[in-house]
């Protein structure tokens, strides 16, 4: 997904972000409609935000942007998380996690994915920023429409030039994770 060497100047318009994810061991149905009763994809709406969803198997699945230790360390991630669900769903035994691993998630400037026009007849899609697999669903239908012949103007997502990204844009969500906990802590309390 990420290259730097895919087209030239394409990784000059995305930042990447560490991202550490876990899976619970399964939880039990009871559980499970408390915490998501439409199997529905969540995202709570802090800064410092969390995203949730439980598999087919019953696992709690979510993630968390790695900072400092925070998604380094193996152990104080798997509490941070713990604490942060035992904070969601007070009523509910607090989460185990099973599996671990990390990964990175695109972050750009514009919070609307878009068709990067590459070149004749070569386009790239950007603007995912870990909204992968419902976004992606949306922009292969866009892909398609495009690449069948819908006129450009007709394309519900807009196609533009890439764009080299601000200078010093990478650093942004490492110098607003902190604030946004802090903001986050004195709004909600924990």
């Amino acid at each position: 997904a990420y290259s730097s060497d895919l087209w030239p100047g394409l990784s000059r318009t995305y930042a990447r972000a560490g991202v550490a994810c876990m899976a619970s061991y399964p939880i039990e149905a009871r559980h499970r409609s408390q915490i998501l009763p439409c199997n529905h994809h969540a995202l709570d709406t802090r800064g410092d935000f969390t995203n949730f969803r439980i598999d087919r198997s019953g696992r709690l699945i979510t993630s968390v942007f790695v900072e400092l230790s925070r998604g380094r360390n193996i152990l104080r991630t798997m509490n941070y998380m713990s604490d942060r669900f035992a904070w969601l769903f007070p009523n509910l035994p607090r989460p185990s996690w099973e599996y671990y691993w990390t990964g990175s998630v695109d972050l750009h400037p514009v919070a609307f994915p878009q068709l990067l026009d590459l070149a004749p007849g070569v386009l790239a899609v950007a603007g995912y920023s870990s909204r992968g697999v419902p976004t992606a669903t949306v922009m292969g239908r866009q892909i398609a429409n495009y690449l069948s012949g819908t006129a450009r103007e007709n394309i519900d997502v807009p196609i533009s030039v890439p764009k080299r990204l601000p200078f010093g844009f990478s650093l942004v969500p490492y110098l607003l994770l902190p604030f946004y906990r802090l903001r986050d802590g004195m709004a909600h309390g924990a």
